[in-house]
């Protein structure tokens, strides 16, 4: 993204994708097939402000979080974070370009990517472990977001979404810096 932070807020949706090596591991070709502007955040060091300073670490959430807290007075009205890649297991149903130039925006101030036909919330490929893993670190974020809810808690893993500006700025800044930390 090659324009004032500023230019960010007028934007109906802005794409963050993450990708690793150069070249990059999975090819950004799809970026082209679908209509929105895209920041690329890239775990290699000397791309500027889309390199992570941290590297490969973290997995998408870092850069997911960098960008919430870097362009926080700037966010675009909707933001779609996603991974590199176009299509992967965890991504039931159609291919990433095509689900974004399909989107119905303003139907939700949140929903997932990942998972849409089908049986598509049965339990696969580790997903109990992650829920161990947020119930084990949920001590942090609990004052933001209250108890770890017990039951309607139905995620996966790889978390591919589009959000609100507002739903974002809903919760407090330092949420996300925690969450970054």
């Amino acid at each position: 993204y090659y324009s004032p932070p500023t230019v960010l807020q007028s934007q109906e949706l802005v794409v963050v994708t993450t990708s690793y090596g150069y070249p990059p591991h999975y090819s950004l070709e799809w970026i082209n097939a679908q209509p929105w502007p895209v920041f690329i955040s890239t775990k290699e060091k000397n791309f500027g402000v889309a390199s992570e300073p941290w590297g490969n670490v973290g997995q998408e959430i870092a850069s997911y979080m960098r960008f919430i807290l870097m362009f926080w007075d700037y966010l675009p009205k909707n933001i779609a974070f996603v991974h590199g890649h176009e299509k992967t297991w965890h991504q039931e149903g159609y291919k990433m370009s095509y689900m974004l130039r399909y989107i119905c925006l303003h139907k939700f101030e949140y929903f997932s990517l990942n998972a849409y036909e089908d049986n598509a919330w049965m339990h696969k490929r580790g997903s109990m472990s992650y829920y161990g893993i947020i119930k084990k670190y949920w001590g942090p974020v609990e004052p933001f977001l209250g108890p770890l809810p017990t039951v309607g808690f139905k995620e996966k893993c790889c978390a591919q979404f589009i959000v609100s500006r507002n739903r974002i700025r809903s919760r407090n800044h330092k949420l996300y810096e925690l969450i970054l930390k």
